[in-house]
């Protein structure tokens, strides 16, 4: 926690520089942001699955995205939407619709996919696959055909299957763990600044 705090705070002083220079990018407002979830997490927060819960995970889902750059040839066509896919059963409800309604990445919209087949797996951007899902291990193997799906879950095993970022709760507060050499498999870019705010995993 102390150790989060002094990054929020070197963020923060970062973000005022910058702020007084007017030159306050997106990627320092996201790292800040992300910072402070981290550091204070959601008031309300237990491990039992809730709304609030869920509202937490999606505002990560769409911080990863301004910290990963998908290769130019993943967008149909060069300016269509990073699909966010999350298979069935969905925990977010209307969460991430409304949440991601309007936002962007770059020149690129959000279209959130709820419960894509096998066959679609490949169009995804971001596949999220909740702890409750039936065929876990089946389906992440799956998605290990497509290079530049970023694969996001919340269930213990899930970096030791091969998944790249996992959600996990200490001291009552959602964090979360990049497995490193699962990402290098891949064509996607993780930028230094989110890799140096996750627990680094190498199962």
């Amino acid at each position: 926690m102390i150790i989060l705090i002094a990054i929020a705070q070197v963020f923060f002083h970062k973000a005022v520089h910058v702020v007084n220079q007017q030159a306050f990018s997106r990627e320092w407002k996201c790292a800040f942001l992300l910072v402070m979830t981290l550091a204070f997490g959601h008031p309300n927060l237990s491990q039992a699955d809730s709304p609030g819960e869920y509202q937490v995970k999606a505002a990560f889902l769409y911080h990863f995205t301004q910290f990963i750059e998908w290769p130019q040839s993943h967008f149909t066509p060069d300016d269509g939407p990073l699909q966010l896919c999350v298979v069935e059963p969905d925990p977010f409800g209307s969460i991430l619709d409304t949440m991601l309604n309007g936002k962007s990445v770059g020149a690129h919209g959000f279209l959130i996919k709820h419960n894509p087949s096998t066959s679609e797996l490949g169009h995804c951007h971001v596949l999220f696959l909740p702890k409750a899902h039936g065929s876990l291990k089946a389906t992440l193997r799956a998605s290990f055909a497509h290079t530049n799906v970023l694969t996001v879950g919340e269930d213990e095993s899930f970096l030791e299957e091969g998944g790249m970022i996992q959600f996990f709760f200490e001291n009552q507060k959602i964090r979360f763990a990049i497995n490193s050499e699962a990402v290098k498999l891949t064509q996607l870019k993780v930028s230094a600044k989110l890799l140096r705010l996750a627990k680094i995993v190498n199962p």
